[in-house]
């Protein structure tokens, strides 16, 4: 049986199936420009970049805003992010990036 719009949410060509949390993190792993941290405390760059992204979609217009989706226990569970990173690992995230 197809659901709407005529594709089934098991195809794997469904629209749907990036929007996953596991999908997310890893295609965000493999897209950003930078190595790895190598320090054993370090968040992950792609936990950090999806922490950033979904304070934007829940309404963050600074890097400080990144701070109210910390207490959300379901929200990490959801993404797959055992440590929240705070506004300072965002910002020291965003601070790679130069413009060339």
């Amino acid at each position: 049986m197809r659901a709407a719009y005529g594709i089934h949410p098991r195809d794997p060509n469904y629209a749907g199936s990036a929007a996953r949390p596991a999908a997310f993190g890893l295609r965000v792993a493999q897209t950003l420009p930078f190595p790895a941290p190598t320090s054993p405390n370090a968040i992950p760059l792609a936990h950090t970049f999806t922490a950033f992204f979904f304070a934007l979609v829940t309404g963050a217009s600074r890097f400080a805003h990144t701070d109210w989706l910390r207490g959300d226990r379901a929200l990490h569970a959801l993404l797959g992010i055992a440590r929240f990173p705070g506004d300072d690992t965002v910002r020291a995230f965003f601070r790679r990036f130069t413009q060339r």
